[in-house]
């Protein structure tokens, strides 16, 4: 529920003493400096307030939701996402995916345009392919400040962008397979 920018490390005793031997080759990894700051109550180099203070804000409603309820909401709109790429005649790319994203091959003929046009004209934003997946998948995330109508909206605005693009797809056939998954979330 964060941008990125934090990292978490846990460090045994028998590792600090490692730690404690080893000259740090890189001055933002030095866990020595950071173990002897923390000890203080303090850190080494400049803090990523908005960051840490976005954490507690995080914390405290995955507390207040319980983490479990989290996992099946995030879950249930991958779900939705995949019921709604299948419908629409797209396929996801993995073929064991993490509830947490969903990567969906473009149809043939549709690249990087797609997720340039569905953030200007429809607001919404997707990730695209990393490397040889680059213009031939666009990921979409299910975790995070992400509810049901989010997920509808965007499946909307991405038949209305394929659409745009030329391509004859069922209009409202992706929403209508999200919202038969996502009826008996609750």
């Amino acid at each position: 529920m964060l941008p990125p920018g934090l990292a978490f490390v846990a460090v045994s005793e028998k590792a600090w003493k490692n730690v404690e031997s080893i000259k740090a080759p890189a001055f933002y990894l030095d866990l020595a400096a950071y173990r002897k700051a923390l000890a203080g109550d303090d850190m080494p180099y400049t803090a990523p307030v908005s960051l840490i203070r976005g954490l507690k804000v995080a914390l405290e409603m995955i507390h207040g939701i319980g983490i479990e309820r989290i996992w099946t909401r995030t879950a249930c709109l991958a779900r939705a996402t995949r019921a709604a790429a299948e419908a629409l005649g797209m396929k996801v790319f993995s073929r064991q995916p993490s509830d947490s994203v969903t990567a969906i091959l473009c149809p043939q003929g549709v690249g990087d345009e797609f997720r340039k046009r569905l953030q200007e004209r429809y607001g919404c934003s997707v990730a695209g392919g990393q490397n040889e997946l680059k213009g031939k998948v666009f990921r979409v995330s299910h975790m995070g400040y992400i509810d049901p109508l989010d997920t509808l909206g965007l499946i909307a605005a991405v038949e209305y962008t394929l659409a745009d693009l030329g391509l004859q797809l069922p209009l409202g056939a992706g929403v209508t397979a999200a919202m038969d998954v996502l009826r008996d979330w609750q």
